[in-house]
């Protein structure tokens, strides 16, 4: 390693040999700053984060500035709405390397990730050693929700080219973050102010900070892609995400009906109830499919127990839709259409529909609606004869009952003693008697 002295005597600056030998108390031996390194421990190997408990890594941003003599200070700052703010270390060491006699500067800040969404964390060195590298900066993401997200759709077919833009928000922090799906990586620009010039990722990606934009160069189907912009304050922020699919539509694709070859000019004979399917092949993204009536059949038929599935093939990164429903035709006709379709407002997807024209023997209909008619004069016939049966039973009880009480009457009749019977004549007649006196009296009054 080479190192570099300069004696600096408070007026001059003038370089001078490792084996320079200080005479004068007033002179000193300066070596710049080699450089300034920012990291953060939940992601770092560094054995300065290794001692830390597993949940204080997530919660450390560890600085170095390495090699230095003398050696330098740290300081930490952050984003603000109003520019930065200064942040207190938790903790500052310096140590010097014996065989070069150089320092090392180390300093750690504890963090809370649950006060910001994202924040933009610089560590500055100062001293006489510093010359040009002077900081390092970090940004993280934190737990705090964002005040928005707004999120955004596009498709591009395989092999286009595709430009995507972030909102000007005018914000402090301002930055953007490329996903690619086949990369591991993520790519960071920073657009508030751009610190970063116009550069390419690769053959797929490249950014142009300046005019806040990024370029997806021929896409292929295994590279569905995002573009995140966010926008803050070092305490709130709001988040606008694009998303970019790679669509993979072969050529005349087709939503296809079970027992048909193609979409076109396909009949079947079927019954008036049954069950119906249809499919597409080979395509990127799923694609979901629906089952009507053509427009030009005007005949009710009632749709029911629908089922979809979806097989992807990671070989070709494309999916098979498989679309299914039991139908009833309520109307007695000799054929009807129906319409397998795809259900999307994308016009890119160009998706065939497909139609098959479904004959109903007109016999078998009327046959089935005579017997529905048979079993409901039968139900009514049976019906009937129930009510006679219940009716006469009922009425035969009624009768069954009073010649049972007529009988019981007579014979306790037959069974009393004559004294018993003369003793109620008398008292029937006494009662007789006295009516008739009552009566005589109340004529007369």
């Amino acid at each position: 390693m080479k190192v570099r002295f300069t004696l600096c005597d408070g007026t001059n600056t003038v370089p001078m040999s490792p084996f320079y030998e200080l005479t004068e108390r007033k002179n000193l031996v300066v070596a710049p700053l080699e450089n300034v390194t920012i990291h953060y421990c939940d992601l770092s190997e560094l054995s300065d984060c290794s001692f830390l408990p597993r949940d204080e890594k997530s919660n450390t941003i560890l600085c170095i500035a390495k090699d230095a003599k003398p050696a330098v200070n740290i300081t930490w700052f952050s984003t603000s709405s109003d520019g930065q703010r200064s942040n207190t270390a938790d903790d500052f060491t310096m140590h010097v390397n014996e065989s070069s006699s150089l320092y090392t500067s180390k300093s750690f800040l504890r963090i809370d990730k649950d006060l910001f969404p994202l924040q933009y964390f610089t560590c500055s060195a100062s001293g006489y050693a510093v010359k040009e590298k002077t900081s390092a900066s970090i940004l993280i993401r934190g737990n705090a929700p964002y005040d928005d997200v707004k999120t955004e759709q596009k498709y591009v077919m395989e092999g286009d080219t595709v430009q995507l833009s972030c909102p000007e928000m005018h914000y402090p922090l301002e930055y953007a973050k490329i996903t690619m799906a086949d990369r591991r990586e993520e790519v960071w620009m920073r657009l508030n102010p751009s610190s970063q010039s116009d550069e390419c990722f690769g053959q797929s990606i490249c950014v142009f900070p300046s005019k806040r934009m990024v370029s997806l160069i021929a896409l292929n189907r295994n590279q569905d892609a995002s573009l995140e912009c966010i926008n803050g304050d070092g305490t709130s922020a709001i988040r606008h995400v694009t998303y970019v699919t790679v669509m993979v539509i072969p050529q005349n694709a087709a939503a296809l009906i079970y027992g048909c070859q193609g979409s076109e000019n396909c009949s079947q004979s079927i019954p008036l109830h049954g069950r119906i399917k249809c499919s597409v092949f080979g395509v990127k993204p799923p694609i979901p499919l629906t089952i009507k009536v053509h427009d030009t059949s005007m005949v009710n038929v009632e749709f029911s127990d629908e089922k979809y599935s979806i097989h992807k093939d990671h070989d070709s990164a494309t999916s098979s839709t498989h679309f299914s429903a039991t139908y009833e035709v309520k109307d007695c006709v000799d054929r009807v259409t129906v319409t397998c379709l795809p259900i999307t407002d994308e016009p890119q997807i160009q998706i065939l529909k497909s139609n098959i024209v479904l004959k109903i023997d007109k016999d078998t209909c009327s046959r089935e609606e005579k017997g529905a008619l048979v079993a409901v004069l039968v139900v009514v016939f049976v019906l009937l004869l129930v009510g006679i049966a219940v009716a006469l039973l009922l009425l035969y009880r009624r009768h069954k009952g009073a010649f049972r009480n007529k009988y019981r009457n007579k014979k306790n009749d037959e069974d009393s003693p004559p004294e018993t019977r003369g003793e109620e004549d008398s008292k029937s007649l006494s009662d007789q008697s006295t009516q008739i006196e009552v009566q005589t009296v109340t004529k007369s009054v």
